[in-house]
């Protein structure tokens, strides 16, 4: 089986290849066609072997969990391929995936691979935040730490791009007090009725 999967056409791999991480079957997709020696160029440097390979493929899922692929463009040239996809996933997605491949003997054995994550939790948290802080219906300080903790994703997201070693990992951390706090003051206390009857009056009043 193995031997056989050697003899396959640069066609083939790269439309095996497809399939199998349009599925996120990484693991699978790598012993199939990614050669052990292979050489991949990323934003955040050189990643060599399978090892590499499955380090980037860990890191899209974190960055990607789940998310549909579309395929916009393939092109193939003797042993050299090229790909433009699209993602999305409930918090983030890319626009601009690029990622090229130099084929031979059955394997991959050169890959770039570029695409801008375009977080969207961060922005949606801080506005979260900065209404539950005017509402008066929930305490400020939940308002405040979602907003912080959607700066400090959009901060991390951005450094992940422009300067990957200076992308400290505690900024995930402050995302967590937040959502927490949300959750539990929803579930122990919820909103305050008062505040918001008195609120909906206004409002009739106002019409």
């Amino acid at each position: 089986m193995i031997n056989d999967l050697r003899h396959r056409s640069a066609a083939e791999v790269f439309e095996d290849h497809l399939r199998l991480a349009g599925e996120h079957r990484f693991k699978e997709d790598i012993e199939r066609n990614v050669s052990p020696d292979i050489v991949i160029l990323e934003r955040r440097g050189i990643f060599r072997g399978r090892e590499g390979a499955r380090e980037l493929a860990r890191l899209l899922e974190e960055e990607l969990p789940e998310a549909p692929y579309v395929y916009t463009n393939r092109l193939l040239e003797g042993r050299v391929a090229f790909l433009e996809w699209t993602a999305k996933s409930e918090h983030a997605r890319v626009r601009d995936g690029a990622d090229s491949f130099v084929i031979e003997d059955g394997w991959i054995v050169a890959q770039t691979i570029h695409y801008t994550v375009e977080e969207q939790y961060g922005a949606a948290s801080v506005l979260r935040g900065y209404l539950i802080f005017r509402s008066e219906y929930l305490p400020k300080f939940v308002g405040v730490l979602l907003a912080l903790g959607g700066l400090a994703f959009i901060a991390k997201s951005f450094l992940l791009v422009l300067a990957p070693a200076y992308a400290p990992d505690y900024l995930d951390e402050l995302v967590l007090p937040g959502v927490l706090s949300l959750t539990v003051w929803l579930l122990v206390r919820g909103v305050d009725v008062r505040k918001w009857e008195e609120r909906a009056v206004t409002s009739d009043v106002k019409v």
